[in-house]
């Protein structure tokens, strides 16, 4: 709706004012008061042009809707830090984080209205003419200040990234290794058991003997006797005696 950077050349604030009700100050014979939001915009480096109105009053249409929107509305973040507590501060970096600018010339600037270095850096003309004879010195110090900002931010930004991309590398490769040694694991053959070691204290006792038995399905068939035969010559003899008795 509204494009912030149109408003670093000013310093816009708001208030709570006491605004005198004339209608009830009539009627009741006496000043009545009302409190109002009132806005008041001034120029940075112009120490006599300033705008002050309701906070809510018409302010400008919006360029999309085309409806008409209230200063607060237009000039939210001052309005929200206004409603908040904060000090209005205009858009941008504030003077009190310049390191080349003293409490003195702070005060100076603060004094014509210049709050940011967006604002010392913007100023051109009679409101630069202003700051007297150090005054542009110290705007090509605000510009080179807000450049070398930039600078220093890509910088930032892009060394988050490669860190950000170097975690994710390491993640990756750490997922691999796991990957692998999992493989690894698997194909290695099971291990068998070890036998079971004997309490400590009975290292030298020997097991129960037990007498081993083979198994029935594998006993051998018993050998069967081997008969001597008699000598030939007993026979002849026996046979001599029984066909050829004595006498």
């Amino acid at each position: 709706m509204f494009d912030p950077s149109s408003t670093r050349h000013l310093h816009i604030e708001f208030r709570n004012v006491a605004v005198e009700n004339k209608a009830k100050s009539l009627k009741e014979g006496r000043p009545i008061y009302d409190q109002q939001e009132q806005v008041f915009i001034r120029f940075a480096g112009d120490t006599k042009k300033e705008l002050v109105a309701p906070a809510h009053e018409k302010c400008m249409r919006d360029p999309q809707s085309n409806l008409w929107v209230s200063y607060a509305q237009v000039y939210h973040r001052h309005y929200e830090a206004f409603k908040s507590g904060e000090a209005a501060v205009g858009e941008g970096t504030p003077i009190d984080e310049l390191p080349f600018i003293d409490s003195a010339r702070r005060a100076e600037l603060k004094a014509l209205h210049v709050h940011t270095a967006e604002a010392l850096a913007g100023l051109e003309g009679i409101n630069l003419s202003r700051l007297g004879m150090f005054g542009r010195e110290l705007k090509e110090k605000a510009a080179a200040y807000i450049a070398t900002a930039k600078d220093s931010a890509h910088a930032t930004a892009l060394a988050a990234r490669n860190a950000e991309l170097s975690e994710r590398l390491e993640a990756l490769e750490a997922k691999e290794r796991q990957r692998e040694q999992d493989a690894i694991i698997r194909e290695k053959p099971a291990v068998q058991d070890e036998p079971a070691q004997p309490p400590e204290g009975h290292e030298n006792e020997q097991p129960p003997h037990h007498e081993s038995r083979q198994p029935t399905h594998q006993q051998e068939s018993p050998q069967p006797q081997q008969r001597h035969p008699k000598p030939q010559h007993h026979q002849k003899h026996r046979k001599r005696d029984r066909w050829y008795p004595n006498g």
